[in-house]
């Protein structure tokens, strides 16, 4: 049973990392993606470990399940709680959030939409 789900977690990840979408937020090279909170943390370590993770500089994910965006840093220069305060939420270096009502009207340079 724990291998099955453990599996099924694993297909669920690569599934989330297949959609990323490199968009340019607030100036910087992010990856973007609609995610369930329970992936969040481990989305931003499997991107540091493939080549995506060379092309961007953090991960912003609203969370489908919760009223907030997430970020989380893979540039290890990237601090994500200066991107957070910026649009009203906060977090610490390598992860924050921020209300997703501050997401809507902000544009992106290309790419932007959701999953």
């Amino acid at each position: 049973m724990i291998k099955e789900y453990q599996a099924a977690y694993a297909k669920k990840l690569d599934e989330y990392v297949s959609k990323i979408q490199i968009v340019e937020f607030d100036g910087l090279k992010a990856g973007f993606v609609h995610i369930k909170d329970l992936f969040k943390n481990d989305i931003a370590e499997s991107v540091r470990h493939l080549p995506l993770g060379q092309k961007v500089d953090f991960l912003i994910m609203p969370v489908d399940d919760r009223e907030s965006v997430s970020l989380r840093n893979i540039n290890p220069n990237c601090d994500v709680s200066k991107i957070a305060q910026a649009h009203g939420g906060g977090g610490h270096f390598a992860a924050a959030s921020f209300p997703k009502e501050n997401l809507k009207g902000l544009k992106f340079d290309k790419n932007f939409g959701g999953n």
